[in-house]
């Protein structure tokens, strides 16, 4: 062998040499975490496995697995093989992505990339081909949802609500939404399945006082890592419901995530889908965060008094983020589909200040109060609460009219007066049946309270009504029949869908 043999037999040789390395380092051998944990899953570790197919039709570029179709997706997990890849080559091709919620409320991710490599977790694997192409999932059902692939965006932007990846964001607060869930409403949410499950988000006054009565009632109330869990309806009734109060700091208030199954039969033929979204919501309910702007609230000028702005940006503010402050107002005031509400000012009494009105439009020139307030030494204070079956108008006269109704048998009609500072009742008329060929109208001009206590401690009619006759009662009526159609100001701020 010559001189310059040898050197190129050594050369090859060395070329060898580099070329293994190059492949050991670059496909190690070793077992990685990510490869062993897809291994061995277990089908009862994972609340929630979802597929997103790019690129792909749309409505077939996501699904929501159920728990029968949870078992196939572990099994194919645990085939998961290949030898690692450090430095893999970079695909223009599609991608087929399973995206796996454990318990730990880990969101693992599980990709085949192009048929040419397997990712999990970011790691990257070469199983091979045939193995890769032999995949079960190239398509999804549905269009993928809003907001999937987006990242999580600054309280502000956030707003009263929008989804980022596998999480739900507005202003204030924050929650996880699994996949299959589907939003409802306003701050609520059902799952797809249709197995009478429902969970949804509200902020209410006085934690402290709904802890205590929920005990007073026999409710056992868990004090836990800062928030309370309490299941307020059995199981063995026809709706299970569990609820989860978070405090808010500097304040007296608490957020409630509460979920419920609304029919008995259905949880029980549904047993394995329950006891999956018993695992999802639970989950969802303790992912529940608050963000700083938690108590901020934006104070417009709209009125010229600082107290009655405050007070509508308080409403405004409930009604953007669905804040069930309804000891402050009427929860009319947060809205419905059968009236737009707003606010106007009136002075009432003619002594220069004016008193803000509160209410709703109901169309044909209908506008009834809800809730009417005067200042008093800088505040706003609260002079009447009403709701639907308990509304009050304005009369052309000036008197404050109201009907409240408690059923087809019982109905209470009452006029008033404002004037100093309060409100003065004029006259009362109530409608009791209670037999046949018997007035059931009653008057009363000294109170509008028809039922008192008696003596001895039990409840019944006030002597202060006197029985009349049908016709006497609709001549009352009638005299306060016409009201004053109220130009409401909407309430400033965004409401979000409805």
């Amino acid at each position: 062998m010559t001189k310059h043999q040898k050197t190129a037999l050594w050369a090859a040789a060395l070329l060898g040499i580099c070329i293994s390395a190059a492949v050991y380092f670059l496909t190690d051998p070793g077992q990685h975490e990510t490869l062993q944990w897809a291994q061995e899953l277990r089908a009862e570790d994972i609340v929630s496995a979802e597929l997103a197919v790019m690129p792909q039709a749309a409505e077939k570029q996501y699904r929501a697995f159920s728990a029968e179709e949870i078992p196939a997706v572990a099994a194919l997990l645990n085939t998961s093989r290949g030898r690692h890849v450090s430095q893999p080559e970079a695909l223009a091709g599609g991608a087929v992505t399973l995206y796996v919620t454990t318990a730990d409320g880990v969101r693992h991710t599980v990709s085949n990339e192009g048929n040419a490599y397997l990712y999990i977790d970011g790691d990257a694997y070469k199983p091979g081909y045939s193995w890769l192409a032999a995949w079960p999932y190239t398509e999804g059902n549905q269009p993928l949802p809003e907001g999937f692939f987006d990242d999580p965006p600054e309280p502000e932007a956030a707003g009263t609500g929008v989804m980022a990846g596998d999480r739900f964001y507005t202003k204030k607060w924050s929650i996880r939404v699994l996949g299959g869930w589907e939003k409802l409403g306003y701050f609520g949410w059902e799952p797809s399945t249709d197995v009478g499950s429902f969970f949804g988000v509200g902020r209410y006054r006085d934690l402290d006082g709904t802890i205590a009565s929920w005990k007073a009632i026999g409710e056992t109330v868990e004090e836990l890592d800062g928030y309370y869990r309490c299941v307020r309806v059995q199981a063995d009734q026809d709706d299970h419901v569990e609820s989860y109060l978070y405090p808010v700091p500097d304040s007296g208030d608490y957020y409630e995530v509460y979920f419920c199954w609304r029919n008995k039969a259905r949880r029980e033929s549904d047993a394995a889908q329950i006891a999956l979204e018993q695992k999802q919501l639970k989950l969802m309910a303790e992912s529940f965060q608050m963000t700083d702007e938690v108590n901020s609230l934006t104070v417009l000028p709209l009125t010229g008094y600082e107290a009655y702005d405050a007070l509508l940006a308080r409403i405004a503010d409930a009604r953007a983020f669905d804040e069930r402050d309804t000891d402050a107002f009427s929860y009319e005031l947060l809205g419905g589909s059968y009236q737009t509400v707003g606010w106007t000012l009136r002075d009432l009494d003619g002594d220069g200040t004016p008193e803000l009105l509160c209410g709703g439009d109901w169309g044909d020139g209908y506008t009834p109060i809800f809730n009417l307030y005067k200042l008093e030494n800088g505040e706003a204070v609260q002079l009447l609460y009403g709701w639907a079956r308990n509304r009050y108008w304005l009369c052309p006269d000036g008197t404050i009219a109201n009907i409240g109704s408690s059923g087809a048998s019982e109905t209470i009609y009452s006029y008033y007066r404002y004037a100093d500072g309060k409100l003065k009742l004029l006259e009362s008329v109530k409608y009791f049946w209670t037999e046949e060929d018997v007035s059931p109208w009653y008057y009363s001009d000294t109170s509008d309270e028809f039922w008192t206590e008696q003596p001895d401690g039990s409840w019944g009619r006030n002597p202060a009504f006197h029985r009349i006759s049908e016709r006497k009662a609709e001549q009352i009526q009638k005299k306060y029949e016409d009201s004053v159609t109220l130009d409401y100001a909407p309430f400033e701020g965004e409401r979000g869908e409805l």
